[in-house]
């Protein structure tokens, strides 16, 4: 989205823009440093998580919004029990998204309550301390994700004829603006239903077994971000892919390192939140809705 507008700017605006993200990327960490957020990795040990359970996690999550859910919309358009007008269209879309959200939830439901716990507490650090380490984690990791986009994005329109295509979630976004209710629903399966079910998966399960497989934190943060990176690769969206997955392993990191900081989901999920929060308020002001 932002950096197809971008790239039509003149070339004072684009290194004006640079500079910008550059200034702004080194004063949040200098802050952050100073409120020693970059302190070394404490290890947690807490939190006991199975190969078995980061399976059945993904399975869940996957066979619902991929293949249970869908087939539930196929049959509601063969039957035409809904129609299929553009306000029906969007509502049908969104039977997946909150589809899997369910599915997540279904299985969280069948960890033991010593694993919910720990997920979100390991440490006595209170939940409110490891928002506020999270929306600090914002603040570091936000702006050099977009300049590490935007860098990529500029690489790619120098040595190809390639469109920047916009994230699919911005397409549907763009798809159910007009509809007051659907527009909601999109912007809580965006800023809260995604952060909730991916940290969970990614962080509360997959991060924290490999952890425990390679007995150290680096390692398990840098794999699970590659994995979430690859997650969010669309066709559709071809060579815009790399800038997105760039940005997108570099945000897990983040996401990853506050998760390990505190000991606790809170942390991770409030930076997630925030920064598609951050980018839902971006598209709507892009798109003169407010």
């Amino acid at each position: 989205m932002i950096e197809q507008d971008l790239s039509e700017g003149s070339l004072l605006q684009t290194f004006t823009l640079i500079f910008f993200l550059l200034g702004i990327s080194f004063l949040m960490a200098w802050i952050a440093w100073k409120r020693d957020f970059f302190k070394p990795l404490p290890f947690h040990s807490a939190l006991s998580i199975k190969g078995l359970d980061v399976f059945e996690g993904f399975a869940f999550f996957l066979t619902a919004e991929l293949f249970i859910f869908p087939l539930f919309v196929f049959i509601l358009l063969e039957t035409h029990v809904v129609s299929l007008n553009p306000s029906s269209r969007t509502w049908l879309n969104l039977i997946p998204i909150y589809g899997g959200a369910l599915a997540v939830w279904v299985f969280y439901q069948r960890l033991t309550s010593l694993q919910k716990h720990n997920l979100w507490q390991q440490t006595s650090v209170h939940r409110w301390q490891s928002i506020k380490t999270g929306l600090l984690g914002l603040a570091v990791f936000y702006f050099p994700a977009m300049l590490i986009s935007y860098l990529i994005s500029l690489m790619i329109g120098t040595f190809s004829d390639h469109a920047p295509k916009d994230q699919i979630a911005i397409e549907f976004l763009r798809q159910v603006k007009e509809y007051p209710l659907q527009l909601i629903m999109s912007i809580v399966a965006i800023t809260i239903l995604a952060p909730l079910k991916e940290e969970f998966l990614f962080r509360g399960l997959l991060q924290t077994w490999l952890k425990q497989k390679f007995h150290s934190t680096t390692p398990a943060i840098l794999l699970t971000s590659l994995i979430f990176a690859l997650f969010h690769f669309a066709g559709a969206q071809a060579l815009s892919n790399i800038p997105l997955l760039c940005a997108l392993f570099f945000l897990s990191c983040g996401l990853g390192y506050v998760f390990e900081k505190e000991g606790s989901l809170w942390a991770s999920v409030a930076l997630h939140a925030g920064f598609n929060s951050l980018q839902i308020v971006l598209f709507l002001v892009t798109e003169g809705t407010i």
